[in-house]
């Protein structure tokens, strides 16, 4: 999802769970939003938050069952491109791709879900996320210029740095928000291969 910041940045949001960002997100006046998102989250937010699907975004529908939904040039050209590369800016500008200043997301929880030694194969599966870590990796690269927030325990920090900052981050908290969402999809991978070691034998 997208969201425009004192009706200057747009950032990302794609949250799985609603209650640790809901505390955070509804009722704050100082700033306005506009989220990008999809149906789930459209029927789930509001309080003055005005949503557009992602489909809207790309102009390419959801397909395989919700499989693939952010893995679009639009939302990572978005994410990475360099800010004042003029090349980057053209061709930014020549495909009509929003740049995209934040993202705040949580993965399927695949812990949660695999926690019992008996969970079917393919239900684990389904709750190994894609998007998600592919949206929080490339943020994290760019983090000179977009900001990534994976912890609800991060939104008392970015809050007050951009309330003290109009709007806006500072380049030292992108850089430990980028940091700790290398370790989150170091730790999300780690965990799913623990998991295939004990269903998935070499013979």
């Amino acid at each position: 999802y997208q969201r425009r910041v004192h009706g200057k940045q747009w950032y990302q949001r794609r949250v799985h769970g609603k209650q640790w960002y809901q505390r955070r997100v509804h009722g704050k006046q100082w700033y306005q939003r506009r989220v990008h998102g999809k149906q789930w989250y459209q029927r789930r937010v509001h309080g003055g938050c005005e949503v557009t699907d992602v489909s809207a975004v790309t102009e390419y529908p959801e397909i395989l069952n919700g499989r693939v939904k952010t893995l679009h040039p639009v939302i990572h050209g978005g994410l990475l491109a360099v800010r004042g590369n003029a090349d980057h800016d053209a061709e930014r500008e020549r495909l009509k791709i929003p740049q995209i200043d934040m993202v705040v997301a949580s993965l399927y929880p695949f812990e949660k879900a695999t926690a019992d030694e008996g969970v079917d194969f393919n239900v684990a599966i389904e709750n190994i996320d894609i998007g998600g870590p592919c949206m929080i990796r490339a943020a994290a690269k760019n983090c000179r210029a977009v900001t990534v927030v994976t912890r609800a325990e991060q939104y008392k920090t970015l809050m007050e740095t951009m309330a003290a900052n109009d709007g806006q981050t500072t380049y030292k908290m992108r850089q430990q928000f980028a940091k700790a969402a290398f370790e989150l999809t170091h730790s999300y991978d780690n965990a799913i291969q623990k998991w295939f070691n004990t269903r998935v034998t070499e013979e």
